[in-house]
């Protein structure tokens, strides 16, 4: 929710009156339809509305890519895409969940590395017979992750069934990129709609 507010802030909605830009979170639609109407008397309401919730449609696009600019990042971003498609009360691997997670990791860093679509990730994992497996081992080495690349390049040459299973739970934790109404909000769609940056 985005503008400057005019009026001073209740203790209970400190968010109404707040100048400038408030973001707010909800897994439900009651906090956008009650302050949405005072909101955009003082300036533009971004709705962020992937799982249809609030009955909204994409107006402007995020890259989650944004955070993955540095192997740090692309560590965070992978733990919270990891952490998210985990079952409530489900054990882990001790080897191929964390080996997974690391390989999406060096993935993810790569696509923001070559500002290319977080949608290329799910490529990557998903090859067909066309596809260059090492691409992102390439992307990472020219832009000076060098020991990123190493280590992607070394989940790729190991053995089959060891490398299936470290793919394999990566594509788990990104499976949800398959799906177009929600990569409508965090793709360029190429018709000039505005970027939301933090």
């Amino acid at each position: 929710v985005l503008g400057q507010g005019r009026r001073r802030p209740s203790p209970r909605q400190p968010f109404i009156g707040a100048p400038w830009a408030v973001y707010v979170t909800s897994n439900k639609r009651d906090l956008f339809d009650y302050t949405a109407g005072i909101r955009e008397k003082v300036g533009p309401i971004w709705l962020f509305d992937p799982q249809g919730i609030a009955g909204g449609r994409p107006t402007f696009w995020w890259n989650p890519l944004d955070v993955a600019v540095d192997v740090t990042g692309a560590r965070t971003l992978a733990g919270l895409f990891a952490s998210a498609t985990r079952p409530v009360g489900s054990s882990s691997d001790s080897y191929f969940d964390p080996e997974g997670e690391e390989a999406l990791a060096m993935l993810l860093l790569a696509a923001a590395s070559a500002n290319r679509p977080i949608t290329d990730v799910y490529s990557w994992l998903n090859p067909d017979e066309t596809s260059d497996d090492h691409e992102p081992v390439y992307l990472l080495a020219v832009v000076g992750h060098a020991l990123a690349a190493t280590g992607l390049r070394g989940v790729l040459a190991l053995p089959e069934r060891q490398r299936a299973g470290v793919i394999g739970t990566a594509k788990k934790m990104v499976g949800w990129l398959a799906d177009p109404k929600l990569t409508a909000w965090i793709t360029d769609p190429g018709d000039g709609r505005p970027r939301f940056t933090a």
